[in-house]
């Protein structure tokens, strides 16, 4: 089809904020959820796809317990990387209190053994 990939060509900078979402104690919630543990990793990706998407940044990546959260700044003029900056911290800051406060995740905040 004559498209190939050529890696020694030139790159260019990107200039970006990163973030990392991680769900603590993955192991021991995998351990105890076991075939649900699915449901859960979905139910708090939906809020931090949101909480990102909301507030101008980009879903990634995700890596089991994790996730990579991007807010681009090239191409933008000095004043918008700075509302994006501003806008990073605070769909990071959202994520932690919408996981915090949902009706959905509150049942797994308990464990009965």
């Amino acid at each position: 089809s004559g498209t190939t990939l050529n890696a020694m060509s030139p790159g260019g900078r990107v200039d970006a904020i990163f973030g990392f979402c991680d769900i603590m104690h993955f192991t021991d919630t995998t351990e105890v959820l076991q075939d649900e543990v699915m449901v859960f990793v979905n139910r708090i990706a939906h809020i931090v796809h949101t909480c990102v998407k909301e507030f101008f940044g980009n879903p990634n990546k995700n890596m089991g317990s994790a996730f990579l959260l991007v807010w681009r700044l090239s191409g933008h003029p000095a004043k918008k990387q700075q509302k994006l900056a501003d806008m990073a911290l605070i769909a990071l800051i959202k994520i932690v209190a919408q996981i915090a406060i949902s009706p959905t995740l509150s049942s797994y905040r308990v464990h009965h053994k």
